[in-house]
């Protein structure tokens, strides 16, 4: 664990010698409109807020480890108290030692650490004035659901109770998920296949995977035991295919967005079907019956073919382009084009919108001495399409960091292109331990987005989706005389996903961050000499240097790719051709 956390608040800029998590610029971009307060609804608000926090705080001070940093900065806003709650309490995870930054840069005050969630031997709810991280559910009083905030998927807990001569029996088949017991209270006897153990108070149970495997806990002793029911998903696999039969219940539970390659969503029961299923259906007597019988308020839904429509390609694994292979995230597939390899750090290249990592292979020449790194985003290119995809800013940048850990690259430079220059700075922000140097080109900084995502929103996405790029971008065809950047940018356009492109193109155009701010952090500015692109006179503001490409308009990869890669080559120290 860390020594200490200091949570500094509303003090501006953080000295660069310390070792900081920018809560200010995550704020920024998950709740622009909640500064510093704990946004409404813990889907949309909190949750993304903390499963950011979580993957920050594991880059900077590894996972949970004794031999992390003696301390570590959270940097806040001006916090109203539910904010200030949500940092204490998600700090606590961390460190037993919490507390307030002063102006001079010394803890101050009290210790603030907060329990991060209700005890599990302790039947009993925070006060109004501490929301707690659980959430109550079943009608027994001392059933309890626990959820701490690790972000969605992360990790469940529920404090089961047998009464004398209950059971609780599972049958599981995981592919990404850690399940535990810890017997809390009582005294029973564990059943595991063939074997019989007896367990009481203290003992912790794994639970076996694998298909066709059992475990089974009975209160056979004359007395109640209580459980703490535990699953853990150490990596938030999208792609796992998680399924659990209750065999004395005879249910079976289907978990992970692998499923949704074998069903489409349609087919499934709907997220507004699931509450009362959930809430009704699952009241069980002692034998074993349930009641009610029948669900009240569950939706009868029409038969849907498993079978996704013909525009449906979310759920599709992509055909690879030449030089890519694909990675594997929890967000889905990213397929990434390597190339060279070197002794320095890698140069990590983010693609626009409607684009693909395809549009930097003509800057391989500039850095013979490093290895380059061009992913595909997710929904565009050679890479994965989740239809409930995150593909805001930061989450194309929270998929990229994960891209980063399973290719086992720490620290990068970054470059990013007009969208992907706005991941780019997000990823910077969220995660700054793991970027060297930025260098952007043209990224979004203000609302009001570009041509191509302003065009986007012409059609609703349910329009988009059906019509697409043939209707929304018809004069843009290239012809027999097109050059060709306008043959690459029309047919990796007319690849990518168009839930995607329209959901990407709804956030640019209505971005709500500070792009002075974010801008800031970057050694350099592209712009295009022939470009009319509004970010520029936001980066001169900030201070940022800037290299006008000749030549060029705002697709200066391909207009002026010998440009753009000798003035990248200045800021990131890589050698060019002829030298």
């Amino acid at each position: 664990m860390l020594r200490a956390i200091g949570v500094a608040e509303g003090l501006g800029e953080p000295p660069p010698d310390r070792i900081v998590v920018r809560w200010d610029k995550a704020w920024d971009l998950y709740a622009p409109e909640h500064p510093g307060d704990l946004p409404a609804g813990v889907e949309p608000g909190a949750l993304p807020l903390a499963t950011w926090f979580w993957e920050a705080m594991g880059h900077v001070a590894g996972r949970l480890s004794v031999d992390g940093p003696e301390q570590v900065w959270c940097w806040c806003p001006l916090m109203t108290p539910a904010g200030r709650n949500l940092v204490i309490r998600l700090a606590s995870f961390w460190s037993t030692e919490i507390q307030a930054v002063g102006a001079g840069g010394a803890l101050v005050g009290p210790n603030l650490w907060q329990p991060p969630l209700a005890h599990v031997l302790v039947d009993q709810v925070m006060g109004p004035a501490d929301p707690p991280a659980w959430h109550p559910r079943g009608s027994g009083e001392r059933q309890h659901f626990l959820m701490p905030w690790l972000g969605v998927g992360r990790a469940f807990f529920r404090v089961e109770v047998l009464g004398s001569g209950g059971a609780s029996a599972r049958l599981h088949s995981h592919s990404a998920v850690d399940e535990y017991y810890l017997v809390l209270e009582g005294r029973g006897t564990l059943r595991m296949e063939d074997q019989a153990v007896p367990v009481g108070p203290g003992n912790l149970v794994a639970k076996p995977t694998g298909p066709d495997v059992t475990s089974q806990i009975l209160a056979d002793q004359g007395e109640e035991v209580r459980l703490l029911d535990m699953e853990i998903w150490p990596s938030a696999d999208r792609g796992s295919k998680d399924l659990v039969t209750y065999s004395d219940h005879q249910e079976i539970l289907l978990r992970g967005g692998g499923w949704s390659a074998l069903f489409p969503v349609g087919a499934l029961l709907s997220p507004a079907d699931l509450g009362p299923h959930y809430q009704s259906g699952y009241q069980r007597h002692a034998d074993g019956t349930w009641s009610p019988a029948e669900v009240p308020g569950a939706t009868a839904r029409p038969a849907v073919p498993v079978r996704a429509s013909a525009d449906d390609r979310s759920a599709a694994r992509r055909p690879q382009p030449p030089g890519s292979g694909l990675v594997e995230t929890r967000f889905g597939a990213m397929a990434v084009r390597r190339h060279q390899a070197g002794a320095g750090l890698p140069i990590v290249f983010l693609h626009g919108l409607g684009s693909a990592g395809r549009v930097f292979d003509r800057q391989r020449p500039w850095f013979t001495d490093r290895e380059l790194l061009a992913p595909d985003l997710l929904g565009f290119g050679g890479s994965d399409r989740p239809t409930d995809g995150d593909y805001s800013p930061a989450g194309q940048a929270a998929a990229v960091v994960d891209m980063l850990n399973a290719l086992d690259v720490v620290r990068c430079d970054l470059v990013g292109h007009s969208m992907g220059g706005t991941v780019a700075l997000a990823l910077q922000a969220l995660f700054p331990s793991r970027v060297a140097r930025l260098v952007v080109a043209e990224p979004n900084l203000v609302s009001g987005g570009g041509l191509i995502s302003r065009r986007a929103l012409d059609l609703s996405e349910q329009e988009y989706v059906r019509l697409g790029l043939h209707t929304v971008f018809a004069e843009m065809r290239p012809g027999p005389a097109a050059r060709p950047m306008e043959v690459h940018y029309w047919d990796t356009l007319a690849d990518a996903d168009p839930r995607a492109m329209h959901r990407a193109s709804l956030q640019l155009v209505h971005l709500d961050l500070d792009g002075e701010a974010l801008v800031r952090g970057a050694v350099g500015f592209l712009a295009g000499a022939e470009s009319h692109d509004g970010s520029l006179a936001v980066a001169r503001a900030a201070g940022v240097p800037v290299a006008i490409i000749d030549g060029a308009g705002h697709d200066m990869f391909s207009d002026n790719p010998d440009g753009t890669g000798r003035a990248l080559k200045d800021w990131l120290g890589a050698s060019g051709p002829g030298e």
